[in-house]
């Protein structure tokens, strides 16, 4: 709990200058920042395993999500389980 505590004060201590920086990373288009999203995402998920695999999974995910809230649908009760399952 105590170390909770410490991580968020040093958060706030951290963030608080760093607030005109953030502000400045939301004025960047969104059709320059979305692919610098999805860069960084596959670069993160590939240095993990060093796996193509685990690429694909990402991007295969990631569509589906998209395709999800393009059509509406609620992610929730994607991610719940069913109770006719093994647990």
């Amino acid at each position: 709990m105590i170390s909770m505590l410490i991580g968020n004060l040093l958060l706030l201590v951290l963030n608080l200058p760093l607030i005109r920086i953030w502000v400045q990373l939301l004025k960047v288009p969104y059709k320059i920042l979305f692919p610098l999203i999805v860069m960084f995402c596959m670069i993160g998920t590939y240095s993990v395993n060093s796996s193509v695999a685990d690429m694909v999974i990402m991007l295969f995910f990631g569509v589906m999500g998209y395709l999800w809230r393009k059509y509406g649908y609620e992610a929730a009760p994607f991610i719940l389980p069913s109770s006719s399952g093994p647990f």
